[in-house]
């Protein structure tokens, strides 16, 4: 999980995904996940491609992974 927007003060105000494959998908609802700076992830949900080659994800389901240094911890679906 990386941050991909700041306000004037430096708080993140949006996140995104960067896969281990090297592609980015911006979060739809990144507000939830904002505490989530740099944590390996696994999640899930419907993606949408921009006519651009844009991708978007609304998570559904997501588990801190191991690669984090702690066990997956499931959260529950939004």
């Amino acid at each position: 999980m990386i941050p991909c927007a700041w306000d004037d003060e430096g708080i993140v105000l949006e996140m995104e995904i960067q896969t281990t494959n090297e592609e980015t998908y911006s979060i739809e609802n990144s507000e939830f996940f904002l505490n989530m700076v740099g944590k390996c992830i696994q999640a899930s949900g419907p993606i949408i491609t921009s006519k651009k080659g844009d991708k978007r994800i609304f998570i559904k389901k997501i588990a801190v992974t191991e690669n984090d240094g702690r066990e997956a911890a499931p959260t529950a679906p939004l």
